[in-house]
């Protein structure tokens, strides 16, 4: 059964997504191990073991790296085969499909963009900015 031009389009962004989705799950996974072990800290004598933290840190910044790569390289490897379907002596495609492969590409490396960010928002309180020129 042979696979429609939109088909074709459809399943090229379902595999981008798929590999976006890896990536994010594992740097979602993979967060931060606050435990004094995993920073280096014997607790049984309360020092900090420099050492040991650098390593750990140097681990997870070879993780990083290793997995970073190789995901990039897939990624950008599907985004290219995209390329492929603009070929319009093989593709029939209109505008509007074009507009929404790329829509879609976009909201997904914005969104995976968003996960690198940092997260953690400083809330402030303060009875003088919630009741501005009121007194009790």
């Amino acid at each position: 059964m042979a696979l429609k031009n939109g088909d074709l389009i459809s399943e090229e962004i379902n595999n981008i997504e798929e590999v976006v989705e890896m990536v994010v799950e594992d740097v979602s996974s993979s967060e931060t191990d606050v435990s004094d072990e995993a920073w280096g800290i014997d607790s049984s004598l309360g020092e900090d073991n420099s050492d040991s933290k650098n390593k750990t840190f140097n681990d997870k910044r070879e993780n990083f790296l290793r997995l970073a790569e190789a995901r990039m390289e897939k990624a950008l490897k599907s985004i290219s085969l995209l390329g492929n379907l603009a070929n319009k002596s093989s593709y029939e495609y209109t505008d509007e499909e074009v507009e929404m492969m790329f829509s879609a590409l976009e909201d997904m490396v914005a969104e995976v963009r968003s996960e690198f960010v940092s997260k953690k928002k400083e809330i402030k309180f303060s009875f003088k900015s919630r009741y501005r020129g009121r007194f009790f």
